[in-house]
């Protein structure tokens, strides 16, 4: 039966993978110059979105390690603050993509300022009415960022979704489609919008991993289930109107996503009720559904959302085949992602699973480039219409560094928590 063992090579996939995306799109943003700014803005949210994940899958791997045994109290904070780094990136993405939500230069800026601000007025604020601050200045920026936030996308969704418009459809497609990418974790517990499933489904969220009570009071329990029941509401939206879209209209990856963490959270509320707790395959499983998400699910659909909406400039040759490299390196790590999760779950002996990861591949060779350029068409219906004047090119630097000065002061300030905690 699957171990710790198992979870730890989960966990090493997906550190691959944030890292290969992170360093990609990163890459990309700074050397295409011909792609318009706000959408290498948006490149490169994402890829700081992956590099501090990246960050967090290796802390998780460093844990492992006989080296750093017993550094769970030291470690656990730190993660904690750069999982509250990550909801800055939450917040920006949800404010520029597809397309800004404000048109003027000044107004954006604000907006995107206020983010940290937000979440270090939180935390600050926390501390002065709570005992455990942590736990609660998490929560709310979790609540905030998956919840209040996400009604920006499912409001592009609804109100283009249908239009006549193939621009304004495609803004619809892709707001929905990037939810789906940054909160996948809350849609696989969508039972609890029934009450199935009770505290144990319910506290599989990210936050019940690193804090497995959450009786600080009853309002943030409330405020904090309340608000994810936005993102939730907003699955069953998209999964019926996919449904009843017309025909040409319809977009199957859409379709099929929502489909798939509708199935997803079926499958996930039976084995939270029927499999005990502490089986080796209940902790798995748990690891999967509340990290899974964002470690082999997100990196496909951003990588998916690049080229299927030209956040890169495709029409150069030199860019087009490094983007597709990386499309078929990413497909590579994560069918072997796929087998590893198979094999970990059932006994698969491993020698099986690399043969058939091998027979794919050969009949892979040839079908890529169909795929690829299936996607990756160079079509003005597949653009997004974004103003150029919003952003300067310095700019991409400047959200760079704030970026690293937020998530380092959050960072040294988890290790000096974990350091009060040991000493």
């Amino acid at each position: 039966m699957a171990g710790s063992g198992s979870t730890t090579e989960l966990v090493i996939l997906s550190l691959g993978l944030s890292g290969l995306i992170g360093g990609s799109f990163l890459w990309f943003t700074f050397r295409d110059k011909k792609t318009n700014i706000v959408m290498r803005m948006n490149l490169l949210i994402m890829s700081l979105l992956f590099l501090i994940n990246f960050t967090i899958f290796a802390l998780y791997t460093f844990q492992e390690l006989p080296f750093f045994e017993g550094t769970e109290e030291i470690l656990d904070p730190l993660i904690l603050y750069l999982n509250m780094a990550t909801f800055m990136q939450f917040g920006l993405l949800f404010l520029l993509f597809p397309s800004p939500i404000f048109t003027e230069r000044k107004p954006m800026l604000l907006a995107m300022c206020s983010l940290p601000a937000i979440s270090i007025s939180i935390l600050l604020t926390s501390k002065l009415f709570f005992e455990h601050w942590e736990t609660v200045g998490f929560l709310i920026q979790q609540a905030i960022f998956y919840g209040l936030f996400s009604l920006i996308a499912i409001r592009w969704y609804i109100l283009h979704r249908t239009s006549d418009s193939a621009v304004k459809r495609n803004h619809a497609i892709a707001a929905v489609l990037l939810m789906f990418g940054l909160v996948g974790s809350v849609l696989t517990r969508w039972p609890v919008l029934f009450s199935l499933g009770g505290g144990d489904l319910y506290m599989q969220g990210f936050g019940g991993f690193i804090f497995p009570d959450l009786s600080t009071s009853d309002f943030l329990f409330l405020f904090h289930h309340a608000l994810e029941l936005i993102p939730i509401l907003g699955m069953f939206v998209v999964l019926i109107t996919e449904i009843m879209v017309p025909r040409e209209k319809r977009d199957m990856v859409v379709l099929l996503l929502s489909l798939f963490f509708f199935l997803f959270g079926l499958v996930n509320v039976m084995v939270v009720k029927f499999i005990d707790i502490n089986t080796d395959f209940r902790i798995l499983w748990h690891q999967f559904a509340a990290a899974g998400t964002f470690g082999l699910i997100r990196p496909v659909l951003f990588v998916y959302l690049a080229i299927k909406f030209n956040l890169v400039d495709l029409s150069k040759k030199s860019i087009r085949n490094k983007v597709r490299l990386i499309a078929v390196l990413l497909a590579t790590v994560w069918a072997s992602s796929l087998f590893e999760i198979i094999q970990a779950f059932l006994p698969v002996p491993q020698i099986l699973s690399a043969a058939i990861i091998g027979v794919i591949l050969s009949f892979g060779i040839g079908w890529e480039q169909k795929i690829f350029d299936g996607i990756a068409t160079i079509s003005e219906d597949d653009y997004l219409s974004s103003p150029k004047e919003i952003f300067e090119e310095p700019d991409l630097f400047r959200v760079v560094m704030v970026t690293v000065v937020f998530t380092l002061l959050l960072a040294m300030y988890g290790l000096i928590q974990g350091g009060e905690t040991v000493v």
